[in-house]
């Protein structure tokens, strides 16, 4: 770490550095540079890389100003996190895969669960996908649609497919798609509706016009992510995996406005983003 930090100094000292843009105060490697820039009075900006960041509120703050992508996630650092307001300032990056005005709505096909690597926190992935598979495939089948099950980056497909073998009846499989990979606009172009228990994909897909709902029952974290999303319409909460029969009847009453669009994901002006670092 000494050498590291000598590193990160030797490129402040040599080279016409200005302002330090982070994305990670957390890992001490990326840390370390903004410490150092801070002690040199170099300002300083964190620009957060998902919908809601809970370590906020377990580490002491390194950055000058946090930049957050829309009032949600302001509402949450500073209320559940405790982040002072005078340090945030609402503003994102144009979102790549923001379709929302230009989606074909005429093919929602597909019911897309976002699966996600549970082990990491003990969660138990075979439990969930037995009672979420065989509810989503008796809905998938009664509306003409298929079930497709994206993989996070952290899954082993191999091992997911073996337990979609083992919870899913025989008749059923056929109406289950695995997918691994980066996200794609396919994703949001044919899905009827999506399902996850507390990613920020929830986000993704409101902000690209899909309803998401969450399953709240499956949900052990502390730091109510499913909470902050089901205040601000980005998710819709589910007590039980039995709730997902009236899928049909909730889409009835859900709408997502620009509205609510613009209070997720707001995208910062290019002045106002080099008023930040440089004072201009």
């Amino acid at each position: 770490m000494p050498g590291v930090r000598d590193a990160w100094r030797e490129v402040l000292v040599r080279e016409p550095v200005h302002a330090v843009l982070s994305g990670d105060e957390n890992n001490p490697t990326t840390r370390l540079p903004i410490l150092l820039a801070r002690a040199r009075n170099l300002r300083t900006v964190f620009c957060d890389h998902g919908a809601l960041n809970m370590t906020f509120g377990i580490r002491r703050p390194a950055s000058d100003v946090y930049l957050m992508r829309g009032e949600m996630a302001h509402d949450y650092s500073a209320g559940w996190c405790g982040l002072s307001t005078n340090r945030v300032r609402v503003g994102g990056a144009a979102d790549a895969l923001n379709l929302a005005s230009a989606l074909n709505r005429t093919k929602r096909d597909w019911i897309v669960l976002y699966s996600e690597a549970y082990e990491l926190w003990d969660g138990r992935t075979r439990s969930l996908y037995a009672e979420l598979l065989p509810e989503l495939c008796l809905l998938a089948g009664k509306t003409n649609r298929k079930v497709v099950v994206k993989l996070h980056p952290f899954e082993s497909p191999r091992m997911r497919k073996s337990i979609i073998r083992q919870v899913v009846p025989a008749a059923q499989r056929n109406l289950v798609e695995m997918r691994d990979g980066p996200m794609t606009t396919e994703l949001f172009e044919r899905a009827w509706c999506s399902l996850t228990v507390e990613s920020s994909v929830a986000v993704e897909n409101t902000t690209n016009g899909v309803p998401c709902f969450l399953c709240s029952w499956f949900d052990p974290s502390w730091y109510d992510y499913g909470k902050q999303y089901a205040k601000y319409s980005a998710g819709y909460p589910l007590d039980s995996p039995e709730r997902i029969r009236e899928i049909p009847q909730l889409l009835e009453g859900i709408q997502i406005t620009e509205a609510t669009r613009q209070r997720l994901h707001t995208t910062i002006k290019v002045e106002e983003l080099d008023s930040l670092l440089f004072g201009r």
